[in-house]
């Protein structure tokens, strides 16, 4: 194996971690409220999952808007390529954020794990198959 790719594919690990570690977490809070189906397990105190979520969000809010840019220049390569990136650097850190979550607080038992205002990490035990969606999608897809 060629070690110059396995140094740049550590390198871009690295670089990963470092982006993590140098971001804000307070810039993106978990929105959604506790509500009757969910089953407190504990709190995320932990600054580095906080600041993991926030990136998450981030990554997720940037994605968005790139998609919705690309339904105005459907042709424009530089945007699938840019929106592609973003996605899947937001699939990659949301995997990281539920690994490292289910690891440090043992959830690994539970089938849905979700996060919701002031940190608070649930079971969640709704009958449905929608995971952790935000409250206003949630209702849309029951209508």
């Amino acid at each position: 194996m060629d070690e110059t790719k396995v140094d740049e594919s550590k390198a871009l690990l690295l670089e990963v971690l470092g982006e993590i570690d140098q971001a804000d977490g307070e810039m993106f809070k978990p929105p959604n409220k506790m509500c009757k189906h969910d089953k407190e397990i504990g709190i995320i105190s932990d600054k580095y999952l906080k600041k993991l979520f926030a990136l998450t969000a981030y990554y997720g809010r940037e994605a968005a808007k790139l998609k919705a840019s690309m339904s105005f220049e459907p042709d424009n390569e530089e945007l699938k390529i840019e929106f592609h990136q973003m996605d899947a650097k937001e699939d990659l850190l949301r995997e990281m954020f539920w690994f490292a979550v289910r690891t440090k607080y043992n959830l690994w038992k539970y089938d849905s794990v979700g996060v919701r205002q002031g940190w608070a990490v649930v079971q969640d035990n709704h009958s449905d198959d929608k995971g952790d969606l935000p409250p206003f999608i949630k209702k849309l897809l029951d209508e």
